[in-house]
């Protein structure tokens, strides 16, 4: 640890939020052991049938895959929860950095140009103070090393799918929700679309269709934190 980060710690020291110790100041609020301690997919970052077979025939992409389980009530929910709703940004930069990294180690062949996170729509974005995805991608862009393009617009506000039942979520949203700001920006480049869950995958179908129409010599990938067992 260099003299900042102990600095640092002594100074304005955090408790992780799922064990309750002191963390350094990388870990922040989410120590290191409870980070990668986490329920995860074993086949994380290959094909993965249990996340594909959710978009086969629904749209065109190249890859998809989540790390996390979500389970309703499990710590990963539970995290979630707290970084899409409790204001804690720091949970929410730590998850991306394991995701970040994670794929970047298991996806070797995956050639992605750009990050294109899912958008929320302006009015729950100014309730919220910010978009929960663009912070998961800007830690995965770091990971990467490549950029994060904010090219994607909801075009009116959605609910959040999770809490919805199994067929209001499959019944989902349409691409006429989003809309791409510049197509130009993403000519020909392979997409590593990046939400926070996935469930149904209906709002993913939804974004990378329009993606899909504005871009149509765009390539999909699609990525997720996390993921439902269903």
């Amino acid at each position: 640890m260099s003299l900042f980060s102990l600095l640092t710690t002594l100074v304005a020291p955090h408790d992780c939020v799922i064990c309750g110790r002191t963390t350094t100041a990388p870990e922040g609020q989410l120590c290191e052991w409870c980070l990668y301690s986490l329920p995860s997919y074993a086949g994380f970052g290959a094909k993965m049938p249990e996340i594909a077979d959710r978009f086969l025939r629904r749209t065109e992409f190249y890859s998809a895959n989540a790390l996390l389980r979500y389970e309703r009530g499990n710590v990963v929910s539970e995290l979630i929860k707290d970084f899409k709703y409790n204001g804690m940004q720091g949970v929410g930069r730590r998850l991306g950095e394991r995701l970040g990294a994670e794929f970047a180690s298991h996806t070797l062949s995956l050639q992605a140009d750009v990050i294109v996170p899912m958008p929320i729509h302006i009015l729950k974005r100014m309730r919220r103070g910010y978009n929960q995805t663009e912070i998961l991608a800007t830690a995965v862009s770091e990971k990467l090393a490549i950029p994060v393009e904010r090219q994607l617009r909801a075009t009116r506000p959605h609910s959040t799918q999770t809490r919805k039942s199994l067929l209001q979520r499959r019944q989902g949203i349409t691409a006429d929700y989003f809309r791409v700001k510049n197509p130009e920006a993403l000519r020909g480049k392979h997409i590593l679309l990046l939400d926070d869950v996935i469930t149904t995958g209906s709002t993913m179908v939804a974004a990378a269709s329009a993606i899909s129409r504005d871009a149509p010599s765009a390539t999909i990938s699609l990525l997720a934190l996390a993921a439902t067992a269903d």
